[in-house]
């Protein structure tokens, strides 16, 4: 793909999960669509991420277009230790 933004249309869906080391998911955000072409925000409560375990997880999100898959990806990343309260 050329890496260029697109609009995001009503006939696409988007669905994220995080996981941890071993598969598991322990949350799944709210996507929302922002105005700039291409762009979403995903959102987990602060509620929810003081739970989260320090290590490594991933976020595997998927776009689908009349109910098909058009894109997926995973994302890795680390958790770490929160330093302020």
């Amino acid at each position: 793909t050329d890496q260029q933004p697109f609009v995001i249309t009503d006939d696409m869906q988007i669905t994220c999960q995080i996981i941890n080391s071993i598969g598991h998911v322990f949350a799944t955000p709210s996507i929302s669509r922002l105005q700039e072409p291409g762009m979403i925000l995903l959102e987990v409560s602060a509620a929810e991420t003081q739970l989260w375990k320090v290590g490594s997880a991933q976020l595997d999100i998927k776009l689908q277009i009349n109910d098909q898959v058009r894109h997926s990806q995973n994302i890795a990343f680390s958790i770490e230790r929160s330093i302020t309260l």
